[in-house]
């Protein structure tokens, strides 16, 4: 039993010399370990396989004629079933030191390469002599424990550790990209300069992302040349060192080029809809769907968006004005319905649209005097989490002052009042709305001293 628990340990001690081999093979040769992957597929074959089955061949007595090698396999042979677990011994013994003489062989002619690689020699020199230094009194103990046998073992205490430490003295340090020269250029407008000491620090690290991207800008920006921008984007996003926020980043800024210089929405959600290709189903790719739902759906929307429009902001009249504002031009019903059902849409779309529910508002309650469902909506802006204080003081106001134009509510608009005062106490709304609620104050006691006067 003993002896075929060793047989197994010699075949697990080839099996585990082979992984170490080929792990130190990557290592050793990067990207181009795939030939010499294969290289060392025939060297296993070579120098270990195949010896490993001659010696069992040639001590098994199954070649006419020639004895086993060593005494102690052909004493067994003699044997009989009896000498079966000396043979077994004996082959394990003879496994073991083909393995780690292989393994000595293996790991040496890799410190002989790394030697060649290894521009620090005097490092190198020192992690060899650190490592054998350190490895003698461990291999003498080895080879005072089992003989000359495990000689290959002593030696891998060695060689072992060396050639894993020498191995990162091959790498050459990355030598990162400066774009002071370029940024310079830049701001004196010498784009020409600017583009050409970009590609200059590129071509000393070619996958340095804020290198494309600022070649990418200055295409964009300074040339005017989408075509290039979005030809040099597309193709830094199938570089494979470039990280999935990176690719959307990148793509997020192509279509924000697309949209602000080329007036060009189609362009702007094909780049946004590439990052669900990529990615689909992820956090990206619903951020992009996101943004893809707010584009506009054609120039000419884009170029109604831009236009700007007067926007008249209600403010609280003063009962003490003697003037009433100027007479609002009549708005067709049609025209209204149109508007009201066009913000509808927008909101179905996405009901957090504050601009088309700021819109449905005014168009409700100014346009077609439906005053509870403008008010309504207000409310719901106002429950809209992340809005800013502007906005939100804005709206306070256009509902207080909506409850005293339209409904002459100055009980229902009181407390809207005061909440203003109290949440943005600072906004020129808020000054309104104390003057407002001192000109109600004073109506309030002027009742009360007109009743007192006709008792």
């Amino acid at each position: 039993m003993i002896d075929s628990i060793s047989f197994f340990g010699a075949l697990i001690a080839l099996g585990v010399f082979s992984l170490m081999g080929h792990f130190f093979t990557q290592r050793l040769f990067g990207e181009n370990h795939a030939p010499a992957f294969r290289q060392y597929l025939a060297w296993i074959g070579k120098g270990l396989a195949a010896p490993a089955l001659l010696w069992i061949l040639f001590n098994s007595g199954l070649v006419p004629r020639l004895p086993a090698l060593v005494s102690e396999a052909d004493f067994a042979l003699t044997a009989g079933v009896k000498g079966f677990p000396l043979w077994l011994a004996t082959i394990s013994r003879g496994i073991l030191v083909i393995s780690s003489f292989w393994a000595v062989v293996t790991f040496g002619g890799m410190l002989v390469l790394l030697s060649d690689q290894v521009e620090d020699q005097r490092s190198l020199k020192f992690t060899v002599g650190l490592w054998l230094l350190l490895a003698t009194p461990v291999g003498a103990l080895i080879l005072f424990a089992f003989g000359w046998d495990a000689i290959g073992f002593a030696l891998l205490m060695w060689l072992i550790p060396a050639v894993h430490y020498a191995l990162p003295l091959t790498e050459k340090p990355r030598v990162l990209p400066s774009y002071g020269r370029a940024i310079a250029s830049l701001k004196f407008g010498k784009y020409k300069d600017a583009e050409g000491q970009v590609l200059e620090q590129l071509e000393r690290c070619e996958d340095d992302f804020e290198g494309w991207m600022m070649l990418a800008e200055l295409y964009a920006k300074q040339f005017r040349d989408l075509p290039e921008a979005d030809r040099t984007l597309r193709e830094l996003c199938n570089q494979p060192n470039v990280t999935p926020v990176q690719i959307s980043l990148a793509l997020h800024r192509l279509a924000d080029w697309h949209l602000g210089l080329g007036d060009d929405p189609g362009s702007a959600r094909r780049a946004l809809e590439e990052i669900g290709r990529c990615f689909p189903g992820s956090h990206l790719d619903r951020m992009a769907r996101l943004r893809i739902g707010q584009l506009p759906a054609s120039r000419e929307e884009l170029a109604e968006r831009r236009r700007v429009k007067p926007v008249r902001l209600p403010t609280l009249k003063d009962p003490l004005d003697e003037v009433d504002d100027e007479p609002k031009p009549a708005v067709e019903r049609g025209a209204a319905l149109a508007a009201m059902n066009q913000c509808l849409d927008k909101l179905r779309q996405d009901p957090n649209d504050v601009v088309a529910r700021e819109r449905l508002a005014t168009v409700l309650v100014d346009q077609l005097q439906q005053v509870q469902p403008g008010l309504d909506q207000l409310r719901l802006l106002l429950d809209m989490p992340g809005q800013p204080p502007e906005k939100q003081a804005e709206w306070l106001s256009r509902l207080a002052a909506w409850q005293l134009q339209h409904r002459h509510d100055s009980a229902a608009a009181r407390p809207i009042l005061e909440r203003l005062i109290r949440e943005h106490p600072q906004s020129a709304q808020a000054f309104a709305a104390q003057r407002r609620l001192s000109h109600l104050d004073m109506e309030i006691h002027a009742a009360k001293l007109r009743t007192a006067g006709s008792a």
